[in-house]
């Protein structure tokens, strides 16, 4: 065969579905999840408001055509896809923060950690708000949120689970960047760091606030 040939039948070679299979991955992790991250936090956000003004955001929400449909494809599947493939990955990596004390291998480690920790943590807070409601005919309410983190250690729980999903989706962002072709220089990666630090501490701040507002001491901001 020539060398030209050989050329050829080189570049025809499919793509490895595995290439496909992190594709999908780090698209689900941004753009379903992380859209719902945001929202929830949102929607969270009204126990700043009182008990009142999140119990109607709670029905409003649940009010909303296809929501079953929406939340099982939009937000269940990605992210039972996400977690699963997330398990894989890191089952084949080999962290090697501890032999070189670089950012990025730290940043590879806690996204790892993150990772793990949400799983326990998501898994809680999805029975725990809307499998064991659903089980008894009713909505998530202001009362049975205050009731849940007000229990000993739950508060300190939550706050563990909402700063591990606000990293672990801001560090994914920027990897996203990159792994996209978004980002291919030193300094657009640079500024993406800087706008995924942002991005970590809004987020953060949405979703503590939130929490805090269940306990009556977090802040509504109303103009």
């Amino acid at each position: 065969m020539s060398t030209e040939a050989s050329i050829a039948v080189h570049q025809a070679a499919p793509i490895p579905l595995s290439f496909w299979k992190r594709k999908l991955h780090s698209l689900t992790g941004v753009v379903p999840i992380g859209a719902f991250l945001a929202e929830h936090f949102w929607t969270n956000s009204y126990s700043t408001q009182g008990a009142k003004a999140f119990d109607d955001a709670v029905v409003k929400l649940q009010s909303m055509p296809y929501v079953v449909f929406m939340e099982i494809g939009l937000i269940g599947l990605p992210i039972l896809y996400h977690a699963f493939y997330g398990i894989y990955i890191s089952l084949q990596g080999r962290p090697n923060n501890l032999g070189y004390n670089y950012g990025r291998n730290w940043m590879y480690f806690l996204q790892r950690i993150t990772g793990f920790i949400l799983l326990i943590y998501i898994g809680l807070h999805v029975y725990e708000t809307r499998i064991e409601s659903a089980l008894h005919g009713e909505l998530m309410t202001f009362e049975k949120m205050a009731h849940e983190i007000s229990e000993p250690g739950m508060i300190f729980f939550y706050f563990a689970g909402v700063l591990s999903a606000t990293f672990h989706f801001a560090n994914g962002l920027w990897a996203f960047l990159i792994g996209w072709g978004i980002t291919v220089t030193q300094k657009s990666q640079r500024m993406s760091a800087y706008a995924c630090v942002g991005v970590f501490l809004l987020l953060s701040a949405m979703g503590l606030n939130s929490l805090m507002g269940f306990l009556g001491k977090g802040f509504s901001f109303q103009f």
